[in-house]
């Protein structure tokens, strides 16, 4: 499982982090909110290079787990963020999904 990690670019889609352990008998409706989240700053050549796709990976993660109560994150940023990654991280994003669960997928 991954662990909750604000700023680190060290993430792989094995497993959703989570700020505390919750299972679906603990939230309300027995829902699980989950998301992935992408961002790449890292582009070939400097000169296509972003300034801020990490650190809107960060504010977004921020404000799902303090506003809406979000608590399963998986990150991939810059160099993790392959197509392989990102396939796999919606695969898990969606496996064994219920009605009740609240799932978000966010690029920057």
């Amino acid at each position: 499982m991954l662990e909750h990690q604000k700023a680190s670019t060290v993430a792989r889609p094995d497993g959703f982090s989570s700020s505390h352990s919750v299972s679906r008998a603990d939230t309300p409706n027995g829902e699980r909110r989950r998301a992935v989240l992408v961002g790449i700053n890292d582009y070939r050549g400097a000169a296509n290079d972003l300034p801020s796709c990490v650190n809107d990976v960060n504010a977004f993660e921020e404000l799902l787990e303090k506003k809406y109560c979000f608590n399963q994150f998986l990150r991939l940023v810059n160099s993790e963020a392959t197509i392989a990654n990102v396939t796999a991280a919606l695969r898990e994003l969606c496996a064994d999904a219920s009605p009740a669960d609240r799932l978000v997928f966010f690029y920057s």
